[in-house]
């Protein structure tokens, strides 16, 4: 079961990194009202999350994600996951897409 804090600790195993130009040298930059810490990047001057650049990144509704990963490894059609945890089919279609966006590796 991948859960936000193993998810965090895989991808910043070294030290907070920026996703967008890989600069080291990082500082914490507040919180989200959802209460994520925001780090802001020397390098670009960009701010960043935990998630910034993954599947999640942009929805509202994080804690579903784990259920919904199980449906993927179950092999569920959109339907039927959008069923099983509670959000339109749409939704779970959406998340899908944005989930093999990344597996796809990049020419």
């Amino acid at each position: 079961m991948l859960t936000f804090l193993k998810a965090r600790e895989r991808r910043f195993h070294h030290g907070y990194v920026c996703p967008r130009c890989a600069s080291a040298h990082v500082q914490r930059w507040g919180r989200e009202r959802t209460g994520t810490q925001r780090n802001r990047c020397f390098g670009c001057r960009r701010t960043f999350n935990d998630i910034t650049r993954t599947a999640m990144a942009g929805t509202h509704l994080r804690a579903k994600w784990q259920a919904y990963a199980d449906t993927m490894r179950d092999g569920l059609s959109t339907r039927r996951a959008g069923e099983r945890f509670d959000v339109g089919h749409k939704t779970a279609w959406r998340w899908r897409h944005q989930v093999m966006a990344l597996l796809v590796p990049l020419r």
